[in-house]
C-alpha cells in the first residue's frame, strides 16, 4: 500500500473543486432537456410521490402506468431518492449525475493508486477532468463532464466497474474468507452497474479473460469465476422478479427495442460492427483525417497515449516480477474486451456508452504518461516538453469548459417555459405533448400528460387520426417545427423518415380536428404552438 503523501489530499481536493465549478452551474436550465431524460425523470417522480415505479406518460401502454419496464432501474431510483429529499427539479434530478461523476473520479485514482502507483493514479483522475476528445457544439468536450450534467443512467456504469474490479483484484491478493467475500462483492458491484445498463455485464467476460491468461485453464475448475457470477446474479434477482411478476408487460413495452437484441441473427453482429465507428461521431466530428488530426491536444495524447501504454504493459506482464500481473492484464485487456463486446452487442451506437471504457482509457494514459516522465530523468529538455504538452491538455480542457459554462449562462429557465406555456392551459386537461416538456408542465399545473410518443407506439395496428381519437387529448402541445417538412438545418427527424412522416400526419389531424391557440416563443427549444381539441 503506497505511504500516504501530503499532496494526494490537495490534488484531489483540487480536482473536486475543479469537478463542482465545471458542473454544477446552471445545471436546471442547461444542458437542454430532451425525451429520454423525461423518459427517466417522469417515473422516478411517481415513485417519489406516489410510491408506485410507473411512467404515467405511457399509461395504457402495457401498463406502464403501474409498472415501468423500459430503463434499467437503479438510475431512476436514485432520482426518486434525490427528489425525496430535495424535491423535484431538474437541478435535483441531475445532481445523481453529478455526484457519481465524482465517484468515478475518485474509483478511478483509488484503482490507479493501489495497482498502478499514485502517479498513475492522480494522472488518470485529472485527465478525466480535463481531456478533450470532443468537439460537438453545446459541449465542453470532456467527455466525463458533459455526461455528469445530464440525467441519464450511464454514468452509474464506470463506478460500479471500477468499484467491482478492486475487489476483484484485492481479491486475488488476499486469503480465506476475504478472499470469498471480495470475489462475490466484485461480481455484486457488476450487477449494480448492470441494473443501470446492461452492456456493465461485459465486465464477466473481461474477468474471466484476464484470468485465463493469468492462470490458465483451471481457472474453470477454481471458484473465483463462479463466486463473481453468483455476485452478480444475486444483484440482478431483485429486477428478475419484478420482470417475471408481470413478463407479458415487460415483453410489450420492450417491443418497441426488439432489433436492438436480435442476438440469434448472425446479420445482428455484423450490423453493430460495421456501423460501430458511430459511436465515436463526437471524437470524429469533421472526419478522418480532417478535423480529428487538427491540432487538438487531447486526440494527440490518445493516439500517442494508448501505443506506449500497450508496449509498456505488455512488458511488466513478461519482464518485470515486481508488476502485479493479474492487474496488468486486465488493464491491457480492458480496451480491447470492452470496446469488442460494445461493438458486436450494443445496437444503439449512442457516445454516452464510451463511459465503460473511459477509466480504464484514462489509466492506459496516466501508465504511460509517468513512464515516459521517469525515462525523462537527467533529460530536462525532454521534460519541458512533457510539461508543455500536459499543460496544452490541461488547457485545451479547460478552455472548453469556460466555453460551455459562458453557454449555459445564457440558457433561458426551463421551468420558466413551463410556466408559460401553462397560463395558456387550464389545470385539469389531458395533455399530449412532446416529453421533454413534461417536467415543466408538471411543476406549473395539475395536469395529465401522456407523450406524443404514445402515437408512433400504436400506429402498427391503426392509423394517426384512429390513435389521436383513442388518447382523446383536450391539448396538444408541440414544437411548431415538427409539423413541417425538415430541411435538415435544424435538430428533428430526417426528411423523408418515417418519423417526419408520422409528424406531418399528426399536423394534418391538428389542423382539421383542433384550434390553435397560442405559440410560445422560446430561444432554446424552438417555437412550441398549443393546440385546443375538444
Amino acid at each position: 500500500m503506497p505511504k500516504p503523501s501530503f499532496h494526494v489530499p490537495l490534488v484531489l481536493a483540487l480536482l473536486t473543486a475543479w469537478y463542482l465549478a465545471a458542473t454544477l452551474p446552471y445545471l436546471a436550465d442547461f444542458p437542454l432537456l430532451d425525451w429520454p431524460q423525461m423518459g427517466i425523470v417522469a417515473p422516478a417522480a411517481k415513485l417519489a410521490e406516489e410510491g408506485v415505479y410507473g411512467n404515467d406518460l405511457f399509461a395504457d401502454f402495457h401498463r406502464s402506468e403501474a409498472r415501468n419496464y423500459e430503463y434499467m432501474p437503479a438510475y431512476p431510483l436514485l432520482v426518486a431518492l434525490s427528489f425525496e429529499l430535495f424535491g423535484l427539479g431538474v437541478a435535483q434530478a441531475r445532481l445523481v449525475s453529478v455526484f457519481f461523476g465524482w465517484l468515478t473520479v475518485m474509483l478511478t485514482f483509488a484503482l490507479g493508486r493501489r495497482f498502478f502507483g499514485t502517479g498513475v493514479g492522480l494522472v488518470s483522475a485529472s485527465l478525466l477532468c480535463f481531456l478533450k476528445l470532443g468537439l460537438l457544439p453545446g459541449t465542453s468536450g470532456v467527455t466525463l463532464l458533459d455526461y455528469a450534467r445530464v440525467i441519464r443512467y450511464d454514468i452509474l456504469v464506470p463506478v460500479g466497474v471500477l468499484a467491482s474490479t478492486i475487489y476483484f483484484l484485492w481479491a486475488e491478493q488476499a486469503s480465506g474468507r476475504r478472499r470469498t467475500v471480495g470475489r462475490i462483492l466484485a461480481g455484486l458491484l457488476i450487477g449494480l452497474a448492470t441494473l443501470a445498463h446492461v452492456y456493465a455485464a461485459l465486465m464477466l467476460p473481461l474477468f474471466a479473460a484476464a484470468l485465463l491468461w493469468h492462470r490458465g485453464w483451471r481457472t474453470l475448475r477454481e471458484p473465483t469465476l463462479y463466486l463473481v457470477a453468483a455476485g452478480w446474479l444475486l444483484a440482478m434477482m431483485p429486477w428478475i422478479v419484478y420482470v417475471a411478476q408481470d413478463f407479458d408487460a415487460y415483453q410489450g413495452q420492450m417491443s418497441r427495442h426488439g432489433a436492438r437484441f436480435d442476438l440469434l441473427d448472425p446479420a445482428f453482429y455484423w450490423h453493430n460492427l460495421v456501423h460501430e465507428p458511430g459511436r465515436y461521431g463526437p471524437w470524429l466530428k469533421g472526419g478522418f483525417p480532417g478535423t480529428f488530426l487538427q491540432p487538438r491536444a487531447g486526440i494527440w495524447l490518445l493516439l500517442l497515449g494508448l501505443p506506449v501504454a500497450m508496449a509498456l504493459l505488455w512488458r511488466r506482464i513478461r519482464d518485470d516480477d515486481r508488476s502485479d500481473r493479474l492487474a496488468d492484464r486486465l488493464l491491457l485487456l480492458s480496451l480491447p474486451v470492452l470496446e469488442l463486446g460494445l461493438a458486436l452487442f450494443i445496437f444503439m451506437k449512442r457516445p454516452v456508452y464510451v463511459l465503460l471504457l473511459l477509466p480504464f482509457l484514462t489509466l492506459w494514459l496516466g501508465l504511460a504518461a509517468i513512464a515516459t516522465w521517469r525515462r525523462a530523468e537527467g533529460r530536462p529538455a525532454w521534460r519541458v516538453v512533457f510539461v508543455v504538452a500536459a499543460s496544452l491538455v490541461l488547457l485545451e480542457g479547460g478552455t472548453g469548459v469556460a466555453r460551455n459554462l459562458a453557454t449555459a449562462s445564457e440558457a433561458p429557465s426551463y421551468l420558466d417555459h413551463g410556466r408559460e406555456i401553462a397560463r395558456s392551459i387550464p389545470d385539469g386537461s389531458r395533455l399530449l405533448i412532446t416529453q421533454h416538456l413534461w417536467l415543466g408542465l408538471e411543476a406549473s399545473g395539475d395536469y395529465d400528460l401522456r407523450s406524443i410518443h404514445l402515437v408512433f407506439l400504436y400506429l402498427e395496428s391503426a392509423t394517426v387520426d384512429e390513435v389521436m381519437d383513442q388518447l382523446a387529448p383536450d391539448y396538444v402541445v408541440i414544437e411548431g417545427f415538427l409539423l413541417e417538412e425538415q430541411s435538415g438545418d435544424r435538430p428533428g427527424p430526417r426528411p423523408g423518415s418515417f418519423e417526419e412522416r408520422t409528424f406531418l400526419a399528426i399536423g394534418g389531424y391538428l389542423e382539421r380536428h383542433c384550434t390553435e391557440v397560442t405559440e410560445v416563443p422560446d430561444p432554446a427549444y424552438g417555437p412550441i404552438r398549443i393546440y385546443h381539441c375538444r
